[in-house]
Parts: C-alpha cells; sequence; structure tokens
C-alpha cells in the first residue's frame, strides 16, 4: 500500500508505535489541541490507513484508505477498526485551516462534491470560511 502523505504545518507526535489502547487519551489531548488549530491523527500499518479530522474541539470526520481511495468511516467503526489493526503506527499533523479544509474536500469524493467545487472558487470559499471560522461541517 501506498500511503498518502498528510501536508501540515507541524508535526505534533513523530511516527512511532501506537498502542490502541490508548487512543482515549490522545484524542483527548489533541481534540484540546484543536481549539488552536486544525489536527489530523494518522493511525497507519503497511495495510491501511486512518484519517482522524479534529477541529475546534470537536471531531468532524473519519476516513480509512488502502491504496489510492479513501472511505469515510463512522466512528464507532473507526474506534473499532483501530483496535483490531495490526502493529499500528500514529503520527499527528497541526494544519492551517486551509489545508484541511482543502484535505476534507479531496477526500469526500463524492460526485455533487466534486461538481460544486468546480463551479465554486475552491479558493475564495476557503479564505471565507477561515475568516469567519466556519466549522468543516457548515463550509
Amino acid at each position: 500500500m501506498v500511503r498518502m502523505q498528510i501536508p501540515y504545518r507541524l508535526v505534533l507526535l513523530n511516527p512511532r508505535d501506537f498502542d490502541p489502547a490508548e487512543i482515549d487519551a490522545v484524542a483527548g489531548d489533541y481534540l484540546e489541541r484543536s481549539r488552536g488549530a486544525p489536527v489530523i491523527i494518522e493511525i497507519f500499518n503497511e495495510n491501511i490507513q486512518y484519517l482522524l479530522f479534529l477541529n475546534e474541539g470537536q471531531i468532524y470526520w473519519a476516513c480509512a484508505g488502502a491504496g489510492d481511495a479513501f472511505r469515510p468511516v463512522r466512528l464507532r467503526e473507526f474506534f473499532l477498526e483501530i483496535n483490531r489493526t495490526q502493529f499500528p503506527k500514529i503520527v499527528v499533523y497541526e494544519t492551517d485551516i486551509i489545508l484541511y479544509h482543502s484535505l476534507l474536500v479531496y477526500l469526500q469524493k463524492k460526485p455533487e462534491l466534486q461538481v460544486s467545487s468546480a463551479l465554486v472558487a475552491l479558493e475564495e470559499l476557503l479564505e471565507r470560511a477561515e475568516k469567519d471560522r466556519y466549522s468543516a461541517l457548515v463550509t
């Protein structure tokens, strides 16, 4: 599997082995940190890559990718799946709001989203969202 490299501003937690029993503590720490800037938690092994998007102290979205395609994952499934992942590693990134929203748009490859993003000046939309501090869900 080819792992997608997340664009980031700062690495908050360098890649290391991960014990899934730590997820509550890790998520809690980085949820608090996400109040200042968006955070992406990546949990991966040689077969799968999970991403958890956090912003403004909230979990926004989770997805899983195996190769070149990502699929949305319900939060309950996300936590169940990472508990079954063999030999997982974790890395945590801080990003800026534009990169964060761009990743959400890119990974949510829904046809209506692709059409909408082609008809809207995405850069203008993201700038407005950042200026008004909209959440990813509202945007």
